[in-house]
């Protein structure tokens, strides 16, 4: 009989009134007919496939015919998102109770009898859903994701087979402003689908993108799990490509490993001052090289560079990833500015495996630069009194430095250099 009734009612089903006839559906537990009913209003009100059509071409405001036929659409579907509603919220609902008897005799029940009890609704909630997942209408589709997303049932998403829901997530990655959900749900969703290259790469880009939502922490285990799945990529794939990405994901997690030291550094010893707040959120806003990291800190340059060394010493991190030009020229700078000892520099950067020869030959290019900090500092013999530091250490102690032969070319180099800037 119900069959019967939905049979007649599709034929008119742009002319009924869906809602009162789909909450009379809902009173019987017709779920099916609510589903079906919806998606055939649907169909007639909007045929030509406007609604869609105005929706893939970016809701344009001037396209009132489409804008008209994408309402319509919309209201019907809305049938059956009301619905699904109503069976969560039955599924949450606290159980009945007797009421509190106003007189003699058995407890009597004050909810509706027609109530579902919990497991009944979470029952015809997953049958509903099934059976709106098998819609072939596109635009359904998206407003069903939409739905579960908004009521917290994201992980419900995941578990659709239908060939929309990818080009549903990539758009909405482009365009929402909550990137961060969809760009996790795209992941997740890579990865059920076995699909672990493009995993990966949706997984580096969270690490990298910049947003006040995703701590250091966080971006870490992203790059962790896209690590992770760029294995499982290259266990079954021979792409050159997938090899190298891997590559890049690992010294990506070296940097940020160094980052997030820093970060707690800072969050353990000097907390107490206001400009490190400020430092903490900018590290959790984005992954940062150790260029940047150095360079976009003022106040507090010095500390995470001390931080930097202390890492290497104690981490062993490849030196590749500290630049010595940059780090010698700031650390003098700020030796100079808090009127520390000449050497601090030269010792440092050799305690953290950068060779001899190659500190001659940074103190080199930075003395022939002539920067003029150094006489606004009134030391203009600083970058010298650091060579003959270095230079005195090694003939202390000549075996320190393999390539000798080197070392006394750079120092002849040097000489040549004075002679030229002195005479």
């Amino acid at each position: 009989m119900l069959r019967e009734s939905l049979k007649e009612y599709q034929k008119i089903s742009n002319q009924v009134d869906l809602a009162n006839v789909c909450a009379q559906y809902r009173q019987v537990r017709f779920y099916e007919g609510v589903v079906e009913l919806s998606l055939t209003a649907a169909e007639k009100k909007d045929p030509q496939g406007l609604g869609l059509h105005f929706y893939k071409n970016g809701e344009p405001e001037e396209d009132a015919v489409g804008l008209q036929a994408f309402q319509e659409r919309l209201n019907s579907y809305k049938c059956i998102t009301d619905t699904l509603q109503e069976l969560v919220n039955q599924s949450k609902a606290a159980p009945q109770s007797p009421s509190v008897p106003k007189k003699p005799g058995p407890p009597v029940l004050s909810s509706d009898p027609n109530m579902l009890s919990n497991e009944e609704a979470g029952h015809h909630f997953e049958q509903m859903l099934k059976l709106a997942q098998r819609s072939t209408d596109e635009l359904f589709s998206i407003a069903l994701y939409n739905w579960l997303i908004q009521v917290d049932l994201a992980d419900k998403l995941l578990q659709v087979t239908a060939p929309f829901l990818e080009p549903y997530l990539v758009r909405m990655t482009k365009i929402d402003q909550n990137k961060v959900r969809y760009m996790d749900l795209l992941w997740r969703y890579f990865e059920k689908n076995r699909n672990f290259s493009n995993a990966a790469r949706i997984l580096a880009k969270l690490s990298d993108l910049h947003s006040t939502e995703i701590s250091l922490q966080q971006r870490l285990e992203y790059i962790a799990r896209a690590i992770l799945s760029a294995k499982s990529s290259t266990a079954i794939s021979s792409i050159a490509a997938d090899g190298e990405f891997l590559h890049e994901l690992e010294e990506k997690m070296d940097v940020a490993r160094i980052q997030l030291q820093i970060q707690e550094t800072l969050q353990r010893q000097y907390s107490h001052h206001s400009s490190v707040q400020d430092a903490i959120s900018q590290l959790d806003a984005e992954l940062m090289d150790i260029t940047k990291v150095v360079r976009n800190f003022s106040v507090l340059k010095i500390i995470i560079v001390m931080e930097l060394i202390y890492v290497v010493l104690e981490s062993k991190y490849p030196i590749l990833f500290f630049p010595p030009d940059f780090l010698v020229q700031f650390l003098e700078q700020q030796v100079c500015a808090l009127n520390w000892d000449v050497g601090f520099v030269t010792y440092t950067m050799q305690e953290i495996g950068v060779p001899l020869p190659r500190l001659l030959e940074v103190y080199d290019q930075l003395f022939k630069a002539r920067d003029p900090y150094w006489n606004r500092m009134k030391k203009p013999l600083h970058l010298l009194e650091c060579i003959h530091v270095l230079l005195s250490g090694y003939v202390q102690d000549p075996s320190r430095v393999l390539m000798r032969y080197w070392v006394i070319a750079v120092c002849a180099h040097l000489c040549f250099t004075l002679a030229s800037v002195w005479f």
